[in-house]
């Protein structure tokens, strides 16, 4: 009863996290305009490469670097356990290391 219960919690949270990231989108026009192009280039860059993450590794990085879960909280939400959280946030930090720095 209780694992259900928990798939749907982490269900409702990637939703909201999906929705979040929908609502962030910013016309790259206005931005050049206001000098801030370059800043928001990086963002997006950063963006996509998070998105180019395997859904694994990104729900843990969403949920430890954004929405601050710790990573027993993380553990119980995705049915791992707490070292297989911090195992995930190095290797989507690795990879995403490796994505941004191969492109500069």
């Amino acid at each position: 009863m209780l694992a259900w219960m928990k798939r749907i919690t982490v269900r409702i949270a990637l939703i909201r996290l999906r929705r979040k990231r929908r609502n962030r989108e910013v016309n790259l026009e206005a931005a050049a305009v206001s000098g801030e192009a370059h800043a928001i280039g990086d963002h997006a860059e950063l963006q996509l490469a998070v998105a180019a993450l395997p859904n694994h590794l990104r729900a843990v990085l969403v949920l430890k670097e954004i929405e601050g879960y710790s990573h027993g909280e993380i553990g119980e939400l995705l049915g791992i356990s707490a070292g297989a959280s911090r195992v995930r946030l190095l290797r989507a930090i690795r990879r995403l290391r490796n994505t941004l720095g191969s492109e500069r």
